[in-house]
């Protein structure tokens, strides 16, 4: 699957897309999906995070596939890609989950 089938332009409108092959973001230079591509993507998936998942599960794929065709010293490996495409997605916080809004008291 290429990084075109998965999507990844249509998702991310502010171009923070990854650079293949070393999956770091073309705006910022980041390992991608940085900051605001995450941002970008929970947008654009708006809390399902089961479709958000299987895009990134995609993503990842590609990468590993990618990642281990280069030099480690210049990408460190494989290693935290599944952290870094997945790991941060149960980390987000559910609508449900969030703790209600309390006014503020004082001046």
């Amino acid at each position: 699957m290429s990084l075109e089938a998965a999507g990844a332009g249509e998702h991310s409108p502010l171009g923070h897309v990854p650079s293949q092959p070393g999956w770091n973001c073309r705006a910022c230079g980041l390992a991608w999906p940085c900051g605001p591509a995450r941002e970008s993507l929970i947008a654009e998936y708006e809390g399902n995070t089961t479709a958000l998942s299987l895009y990134l599960a995609a993503c990842l794929h590609e990468a590993i596939d990618d990642l281990r065709e280069l030099d480690v010293r210049s990408t460190g490996g494989c290693g935290g890609v599944f952290d870094r495409f997945l790991g941060w997605i149960d980390q987000q916080p559910k609508p449900d989950q969030m703790p209600p809004h309390e006014p503020r008291v004082g001046p």
